[in-house]
């Protein structure tokens, strides 16, 4: 009986260990990266002049033991009028916000975004440009 009772009790500790490891991200994942994205356009996606339509990591790779980098992208839907000089030659800049003068602004619409979000290893996870560990 007692040699029942610890099999099964070490059966329980293994699966429990297991379940945590799975559980860890060696490499930061498609909704890490979202959130980075997300947190990017900020007051952009607070106040409603941005929606994503869609997000999809495509591709992701190690740069040494210290850095991953994330490919992905999104089709990012203005709802409002944005400032031109935001979105250049297919590129998204984060600096801009509600705040940016729109007297030059485009019109509202989908843009798609082809990108790359660099997450640095750290000590606790993986640091995003955003400030925050995933």
């Amino acid at each position: 009986m007692y040699k029942k009772t610890l099999s099964g009790l070490t059966l329980t500790m293994l699966m429990l260990g297991n379940l945590l490891l799975i559980g860890c991200s060696a490499r930061p994942s498609e909704s890490d990266a979202r959130s980075v994205y997300e947190n990017q356009l900020g007051n952009l996606l607070k106040d409603g002049t941005v929606k994503i339509k869609s997000f999809k990591k495509v591709n992701g790779y190690t740069m040494g033991e210290t850095f991953y980098s994330l490919e992905f992208e999104a089709e990012t839907e203005f709802l409002k009028d944005y400032p031109s000089k935001c979105w250049t030659n297919g590129r998204w800049f984060w600096q801009c916000g509600p705040q940016m003068n729109t007297r030059n602004a485009n019109p509202k619409g989908i843009i798609k975004v082809q990108e790359e979000i660099r997450f640095r290893k750290t000590e606790n996870g993986w640091k995003g440009p955003d400030g925050n560990v995933y």
